[in-house]
């Protein structure tokens, strides 16, 4: 549904320990419907600004790494002008248990500065639904425009056969607010061109 061109560069690699910026635009592909629980998308453009961090634990195993992460989204406002800019953090461990086979698990958060809330709830008993979708214009916007906030863990694996990737992934929902609960399994494959691949996650 969108159109994303992304860029990172290793700044730093000394030791065990890399850092890596990286730089992201993403562009709707075209006028699609936003509206609704299962629709593709968002229909916002989106700067992306984020750094990753990643050092191998040698002191217990030159086969075991850990990595974390933070990306800062800056979202173009829609028809509600409202400020719906969000954050994505993450953490994990990642171990080559044989020289084609690697496994790893992590943990995502996710904040959004600003957006909707619908209230009602444990979480949110001093703000009665509807919350703050409270007019016609809000309603209409409120797919895309919600607070969303919520914590996932991951874990999956993934098998090297020469210039192919196999892997999969399953990202269970702990908690959140205004936000979707419920697990997702991802499967798929990576292609090299040119030399051969490794057993790294895409």
């Amino acid at each position: 549904q969108d159109f994303r061109l992304g860029a990172r560069y290793e700044a730093l690699s000394r030791g065990p320990l890399a850092l890596t910026p990286s730089l992201a635009l993403v562009l709707p592909s075209h006028a699609y419907n936003y509206q609704g629980e299962a629709v593709v998308g968002r229909r916002l453009k989106e700067l992306q600004l984020g750094l990753f961090a990643a050092r191998t634990l040698d002191e217990l195993t030159p086969a075991l790494e850990i990595q974390a992460g933070y990306t800062y989204a800056v979202v173009e406002k829609a028809e509600v002008d409202l400020p719906n800019n969000r954050s994505n953090a993450s953490v994990g461990l990642s171990w080559a248990a044989t020289p084609r086979l690697q496994l790893h698990t992590s943990a995502l958060w996710q904040r959004t500065h600003g957006g909707l809330r619908f209230g009602g709830g444990p979480e949110n008993v001093a703000l009665p639904f509807p919350g703050e979708v409270n007019t016609p214009e809000r309603f209409a916007e409120h797919d895309r425009l919600l607070r969303d906030d919520s914590f996932h863990v991951e874990g999956g694996l993934s098998y090297a056969l020469g210039r192919v990737d196999l892997f999969g992934s399953w990202l269970q929902y702990v908690s959140g607010t205004d936000t979707h609960a419920g697990h997702a399994l991802t499967l798929g494959a990576t292609w090299y061109f040119g030399k051969a691949g490794g057993a790294g996650l895409d």
